[in-house]
């Protein structure tokens, strides 16, 4: 089994599902998804609007994502 990511912890932490991640983001699961598994890297603006999402302070706890 892989390692969760900081942004599965962080979204599993808020009681939140990829599809529902997904949907506040503007953006389908499967994208949440890639970002997860560190398939496809964050744009700053989706670390940015992810972070106040989450309630995330320090963008350096998603520098796996990016």
């Amino acid at each position: 089994m892989k390692k969760p990511t900081p942004l599965s912890l962080a979204r599993i932490s808020k009681g939140m599902t990829q599809t529902q991640l997904g949907k506040k983001l503007g953006v389908k699961q499967s994208t949440v998804s890639q970002w997860e598994s560190n398939i496809n890297s964050m744009s700053f603006g989706d670390i940015i609007r992810v972070c106040k999402l989450l309630g995330i302070n320090d963008l350096n706890v998603l520098k796996e994502e990016i």
